[in-house]
This record gives C-alpha cells, sequence and structure tokens, in this order.
C-alpha cells in the first residue's frame, strides 16, 4: 500500500513537472524540432563511422550503446540548461506583467507609502513623510521630494511635465527631486539631467528593482500560482474542444446510420417499420449531439 502511494505521488510529481515544462516551452519561441532533428542527425553519423570502424559485431554493439547514452546524457544537460534558461525569462515576463497589473489597481497614495518604505530601507533619507501629492524629507542636508506619476499604457513623461514639477519643488526651495513613473520618460528628459543635476528620473524598471521587496512585487510563489492557474485554464479550454470534437463525431456517426436505415426503409430492404424508427432515432440523436455541441458552457463561479 505504501509502495502504491509512493508510485502515486512520483506520477503526480512528474505530471506536474511536465505540465510546467510544456507550459514553459510553449511561451518561448525557440523551436524544439530543430535540436532534436540535429542530434538525431549527429547520432546517425556517429553511428555510420562506428560501423564502419568496428570490427566486430559485439564491438559495435558496445560502441552504439556507448553513443546513445552519451547522446541521453548530452541532450538532457542541454535541455536542462536552454530550460531553465526559458523558465527565468517567462518568470520574469511573468513578474513584469503582474506587477504591471498591480500598478494599474494601487491608488497613487498606496504606491508612494510603499516607496516611503523602501526607500527608508535603503537609501540615508531622513523625516521622509507624505506632503499634497508626494513624499518630503531630507538627504545629505538637503530637502528631498518624492513624486510618482502613473501613466496610461502608450503614453510617457513628457518633458514639459517634468519641468512644471521641478519648478514646482524650487518654488517650495526643496533642492532634491526624484520622480517615478509605471511607465516610462521622453527621450528629451535625459537633457533636463544636465541642467538640473538635482533631479533623478526612474522609469516602470526601475521602480520595480526599488519595489521588489514590497508586496506590489510578485513573489516565486505567486508567479508558481499564475502558472499553475492559467494551466489549469488551458486544461479546461482543451477539454472542451475535445468534448466538442467528440460531439461533431457522433452526429455524423448517427447521421451515416440514419441516412443508411432511412435509405434502406426507402427501399424496401429489411424490416420496413424498424429500419424507419432507428433511422428516425439515429437522426434525433445527431439534431441532439449538434445541439449539445453548440450549447453555451456555464460559467464557473470561483468562491
Amino acid at each position: 500500500m505504501n509502495l502504491f502511494k509512493a508510485c502515486k505521488k512520483i506520477w503526480r510529481n512528474w505530471r506536474y513537472h511536465r505540465m510546467l515544462r510544456d507550459y514553459y516551452w510553449s511561451q518561448s519561441q525557440k523551436p524544439r524540432g530543430e535540436s532534436i532533428f540535429l542530434y538525431l542527425l549527429g547520432f546517425f553519423v556517429a553511428l555510420l563511422f562506428v560501423f564502419r570502424r568496428s570490427a566486430t559485431f559485439r564491438e559495435a554493439l558496445l560502441s552504439l550503446a556507448f553513443l546513445f547514452v552519451l547522446l541521453v546524457l548530452t541532450v538532457n544537460a542541454v535541455n536542462r540548461r536552454k530550460f531553465a534558461e526559458i523558465k527565468g525569462q517567462c518568470q520574469q515576463s511573468l513578474i513584469e506583467k503582474e506587477f504591471a497589473k498591480r500598478l494599474e489597481n494601487t491608488p497613487v497614495e498606496e504606491v508612494l507609502h510603499c516607496l516611503r518604505e523602501e526607500i527608508i530601507k535603503k537609501y540615508p533619507v531622513q523625516d521622509l513623510a507624505a506632503g499634497e501629492d508626494y513624499l518630503t524629507g531630507n538627504y545629505k542636508g538637503e530637502k528631498l521630494a518624492v513624486l510618482y506619476r502613473h501613466l496610461n499604457e502608450g503614453e510617457v513623461l513628457e518633458t514639459k511635465d517634468v519641468v512644471r514639477i521641478v519648478r514646482h519643488c524650487q518654488q517650495k526651495n526643496i533642492e532634491q527631486v526624484r520622480i517615478f513613473t509605471n511607465r516610462d520618460f521622453s527621450p528629451k528628459v535625459k537633457v533636463l539631467k544636465e541642467r538640473y543635476p538635482s533631479l533623478k528620473v526612474y522609469n516602470g524598471d526601475q521602480l520595480r528593482g526599488i519595489l521588489k521587496d514590497s508586496y506590489l512585487h510578485p513573489t516565486t510563489e505567486q508567479i508558481t500560482a499564475i502558472v499553475e492557474k492559467e494551466i489549469s485554464q488551458r486544461k479546461k479550454k482543451l477539454s472542451i474542444l475535445r468534448n466538442q470534437a467528440l460531439q461533431s463525431e457522433k452526429f455524423f456517426t448517427y447521421f451515416v446510420y440514419s441516412f443508411v436505415l432511412l435509405c434502406l426503409a426507402r427501399l424496401k430492404v429489411g424490416v420496413y417499420y424498424l429500419n424507419l424508427i432507428f433511422g428516425v432515432l439515429l437522426l434525433a440523436l445527431a439534431v441532439l449531439s449538434i445541439i449539445r455541441s453548440t450549447s453555451p458552457e456555464e460559467e464557473e463561479i470561483v468562491f
């Protein structure tokens, strides 16, 4: 019984990791078939060389076994390295998407609060507190302002907006200005940094780096949960498509048998009434299978 449970657990773990591998491979644009073809081509070239150089059948067989083991180990090592690379890229992409989604749903005041917590932990900033729509504090003996500007997709923070912010801070006798945004800045903002040495700007990637230890930044466990949810949704869609395909196959089968029986009844071959009754019955089943395959699925309510 314990052995059965252990085997069942191993099987579940293998299926789980197989689904994860398939998911990450599907997210990448790298073809897998090309690598397999090159491995097989190299194996067969080496195989021909071995058979030409081997003096006896036993020597050829041992060389073949050695080549096969070498091929398996090589393919396994290369695939592990490629998979680790692809998994890292996919997880990074998912982290960026999830972080951007969380920023979309978080008020500016809350983002500033997270920035305050992280800046205090990482930089020598004192008395950092919430002001009007920004944070104010002291940095290396000078007054500091930290601002966050939320932009929609496709937008950039323009130069005129940055200049307006800097001038407003100057009117408040604030020397150091730090501007964060969830998107990017206009390329001309780089020129402004030469004009205002105390100005520093941070785009979405740099903002994510600052907030990587906050709750806005997804953890590895949360990304894994997102992947598992997407895999579950894919399996559900595949199940629906499979059921629809089966319903279509049933329709074709029922329709063909119904057509044959009705033709036999029309030609008065066999028992007329039995052919007619079963022909009509199968035709009704064919129509019913089409209705079932086109009926909308009930929406799943997650509690």
